[in-house]
């Protein structure tokens, strides 16, 4: 789920083809530099519905989708408690938050590549 949107805003971002990005495809290769970064963070804030502060440096396409769904897993803890933000975020992520693994999240995800 986080890596196909971060996989359309990168492609959108960088002008190419969606298949070529991976979770092991870096930033550099794609010529996105720390500006490039917080744009896209900035739309990728749009589509997730929530803020998503960099604090940390990321490298790779698998580093950044493992430091949103943490941020994802944090939302959700937040959710319980919170209907509206609850409501938005399955708005913003298309699926029920009942509705995802949350086990999943961490694991490598299965990028088809295989």
């Amino acid at each position: 789920m986080v890596f196909e949107k971060l996989v359309s805003l990168l492609a959108k971002h960088c002008d190419c083809d969606e298949a070529e990005i991976t979770l092991e495809t870096t930033f550099e290769s794609l010529g996105i530099d720390s500006l490039d970064t917080v744009e896209i963070l900035i739309e990728a804030e749009d589509v997730l519905g929530f803020e998503v502060e960099l604090t940390e440096r990321v490298a790779t396409v698998a580093e950044l989708v493992s430091f949103i769904e943490a941020r994802v897993v944090e939302q959700q803890e937040m959710a319980k408690t919170d209907a509206e933000l609850a409501a938005r975020l399955e708005e913003k992520l298309g699926i029920k938050l009942s509705e995802i693994d949350w086990d999943a999240f961490g694991k490598p995800a299965d990028d088809g590549k295989d």
